[in-house]
């Protein structure tokens, strides 16, 4: 098994990316374990990773703060929620029962949200979980291209990348010292 293989699978990012807490996080993982080790651990292996250098705190230490990141990140993706189910019912694009608030705070859209989570990561598989959102955001990515594609005459887009340059960038002007 190839070292640059296990740290993709690891970190979810190619080695060589130039990203330097790629670059740290595998430094440290395969600076205490062997990749057997990384490989056997799975989901854990940054708390294993911290449990030679940490001892059994290392690894507790490490598991709190994956709960901590779990939890932020979650929280990042909720509440935003409630807040567009709000718009969108505005709208018209979602059913007014979204844009409802439960005792003036607990918005409809961010409970429905939470409650579909909740059975999600319950329910299933967590790998598949992951694998239909991640199909879901590329189909969702898929129609917005292929919607901004067909109205691109009327938004003066042009096909293609974004990031092309529509003309030649001018060299610098300023003068040589």
């Amino acid at each position: 098994m190839d070292a640059d293989w296990v740290t993709v699978e690891v970190t979810g990012d190619p080695v060589g990316t130039n990203d330097p807490n790629v670059s740290a996080v595998s430094l440290g993982v395969f600076g205490t374990l062997s990749v057997e080790k990384v490989i056997e651990s799975g989901g854990t292996a940054l708390a294993v990773a911290a449990e030679p250098v940490l001892g059994r705190a290392g690894y507790w230490l490490m598991t709190v703060v994956a709960l901590f990141a779990t939890s932020g990140a979650t929280n990042a993706g909720l509440f935003p929620a409630a807040g567009l189910c709000q718009e969108m019912t505005a709208i018209g694009q979602f059913p007014p029962q979204l844009g409802r608030r439960f005792g003036g705070r607990a918005a409809a859209g961010l409970l429905l949200t939470a409650a579909l989570a909740i059975v999600l990561a319950a329910g299933f598989n967590l790998d598949a979980v992951a694998s239909i959102g991640s199909a879901v955001a590329l189909l969702v990515f898929t129609f917005i291209s292929i919607g901004h594609f067909r109205v691109r005459r009327e938004t003066g887009a042009r096909p293609g990348c974004s990031s092309w340059p529509s003309q030649p960038r001018p060299s610098s002007s300023r003068p040589s010292p």
